[in-house]
């Protein structure tokens, strides 16, 4: 009998990106109305805003930000950060 547990993983989910980037960006409004498509430059967040971002989503996703290789392009949108934090969970 295997009693061995996995570590849970808090899934990173569109709803939970928005949160995060309601609460981080100034001026964004409610994490309802952000689609994946809104271009982050819309919502006035600038590289190291992202950086913070980012950040702020992997303590709270078990997200390993050094698996996000230096020569992967910037996310341009809320769909694209989403994706490429999504790369970096275990």
């Amino acid at each position: 009998m295997n009693l061995s547990v996995e570590p849970s993983v808090n899934p990173l989910t569109l709803q939970s990106l928005a949160t995060v980037l309601a609460r981080s960006a100034a001026g964004i409004e409610a994490a309802e109305q952000l689609t994946a498509d809104r271009q982050l430059s819309e919502l006035g967040i600038n590289s190291l805003e992202l950086l913070n971002i980012m950040i702020a989503v992997a303590s709270d996703h078990d997200i390993d930000l050094s698996r996000i290789a230096e020569e992967m392009a910037q996310p341009h949108t809320v769909g694209e950060l989403l994706a490429l934090l999504r790369s970096a969970q275990p």
